[in-house]
């Protein structure tokens, strides 16, 4: 083994100094992150002190420790965590060595009658030669530094040399060479164990090798039959994984027919009511001898059901442009709070006399843009949306917000009622097309199916919060263009 009597480094021998170095890393790694974890809390720690007996300099201090310092140590341990901090690591915990040293000294400078500090910085030498993994070239390098530095501060500030400073200069002088010295050894030893460890795993590699020859005669004869069974072995794998798969379209298939005869029988329902109900006070109204206020219930009547109807006919007629691909987005220029305000009025015709329908305080009082966005789809969404609250809300109230998020160009906008909410179970599935949670209520199972895929078409995402008996708050956001200024 030769190593360079000064730097440590194998003489000559670069393919070992690079393993040393990775296994040196390997090795170091956990308790360098320890070791700084602690220090950066100690570093921390010692502001108690600044407080309690430097008051007249604490800013000056604090920003040194946690201007400084400490944003370099943490940010030094957190980069640990990346693939590229062994090749920068020493140098690294050389610097932070050499500014945790270099603050200590200049609060030294500032306040010389403290002895606090000078075992502060005495702390600081002995942590950079024993304590952060330091190899010795690099920690006797920050230690040396940071000495002269203190010096050079020293005198500067004081113009002579004190009695204190030459007491001072002798006691971090031998905790230098005492550092250096230990540090020294250590990693010459460390060097020693690795190289040993080297040659061992030489020799053996030698052995194994000459074991591996002996074997390989046996090794050809079974290499042809582990090929047949690795052939074997994938050929089952793959049949399964296409049961697999055959199985999960066939169970796909039959939930899509199944979910398909219930939406066709649903939807035999949910047209045949009010359509009924048209003909039949349709025909009512033939009648001449009806008052004048029932025949106008009976005409409210009529137009309620034929827009419930014409609602579910439009539903079929959205997924069914959906699943083509018709749908095109029309971005145009669209006030948030005009379309919110005319979404509810117009919902609020739908409501039962328990339930209110409220636009968020915090979202009238913001001051939003004109923003360009397919304003006919985010209407659609949002009666959509609202339409849903309402039927599962018997008492309470639906609030609406909305919001702008200008650094990411998105619209933001919430629906949340106090209905029955939604277990976790449904919450699973409630964007699926024809999934009702009530089979008794009104509707198509297609509205928030239609809701997530524009949201979708339009580059947003949606998302819900809710628990059975707290109701339900749905959230989307949608990427807009921002209204370009007129040109003077």
């Amino acid at each position: 083994m030769r190593l360079h009597p000064v730097t440590l480094l194998f003489s000559g021998q670069k393919e070992t100094e690079s393993k040393f170095k990775k296994q040196y890393f390997s090795d170091s790694l956990p308790q360098f992150r320890f070791a700084f974890l602690l220090l950066t809390i100690l570093y921390a720690g010692f502001s108690i002190v600044d407080y309690l007996y430097i008051p007249n300099r604490l800013t000056t201090f604090l920003f040194i420790r946690f201007g400084i310092v400490l944003p370099l140590m943490a940010g030094t341990l957190f980069l640990s965590y990346s693939q590229y901090f062994e090749t920068v690591w020493q140098g690294l915990l050389t610097l932070c060595y050499i500014v945790a040293g270099a603050g200590i000294s200049y609060m030294l400078i500032l306040e010389p009658e403290n002895f606090t500090y000078y075992g502060g910085l005495m702390l600081v030498f002995a942590a950079g030669y024993f304590f952060i993994k330091l190899r010795f070239l690099y920690a006797s390098i920050a230690g040396w530094i940071v000495l002269i530095a203190f010096v050079a501060g020293k005198l500067i500030a004081q113009q002579t040399f004190s009695e204190l400073l030459v007491i001072s200069i002798f006691f971090f002088t031998a905790m230098n060479l005492i550092g250096m010295f230990g540090s020294y050894y250590l990693e010459y030893y460390s060097r020693r164990n690795f190289f040993q460890h080297q040659q061992n795993l030489e020799q053996q590699n030698l052995l194994n090798e000459a074991h591996q020859n002996r074997e390989k005669e046996v090794q050809q004869r079974t290499l042809e039959l582990k090929q047949r069974n690795n052939r074997l072995e994938h050929e089952l794998e793959r049949s399964r994984i296409i049961e697999n798969e055959l199985i999960r379209v066939k169970e796909k298939a039959e939930e899509s027919d199944r979910l398909k005869t219930a939406f066709i029988t649903n939807l035999s329902h949910e047209l045949r009511t009010p359509l009924n109900s048209i003909i039949g006070f349709a025909y009512l109204l033939s009648d001449d001898d009806i008052e004048q206020k029932e025949r106008f219930e009976y005409q409210r009547i009529i137009h309620q059901q034929t827009d419930q109807m014409l609602s579910q006919i439009n539903d079929i007629v959205e997924i069914s442009k959906i699943e083509s691909g018709r749908y095109e987005i029309d971005f145009v220029q669209c006030n948030l709070k005009d379309i919110c305000l005319d979404v509810t009025e117009t919902m609020r015709k739908q409501l039962l006399p328990e339930v209110g329908l409220i636009i968020d305080e915090k979202s009238e009082n913001q001051i939003i843009p004109d923003v360009k966005t397919d304003c006919d789809r985010l209407t659609q969404i949002l009666k959509q949306l609202i339409s849903n609250a309402i039927k599962y809300t018997q008492k309470g109230e639906i609030k609406v917000g909305y919001g702008i998020n200008q650094r990411e160009r998105l619209l933001e906008f919430d629906v949340s009622d106090t209905g029955i909410g939604i277990s976790e179970e449904n919450r699973q599935k409630i964007f699926q097309r024809f999934t009702k949670l009530d089979p008794f209520a009104q509707g198509t199972g297609l509205g928030l199916s239609i809701c997530k895929a524009l949201i979708e078409q339009m580059g947003g995402n949606i998302d819900l919060e809710s628990s059975p008996g707290n109701g339900t708050t749905f959230r989307f956001s949608i990427p807009y263009a921002p209204v370009e200024a007129p040109v003077s």
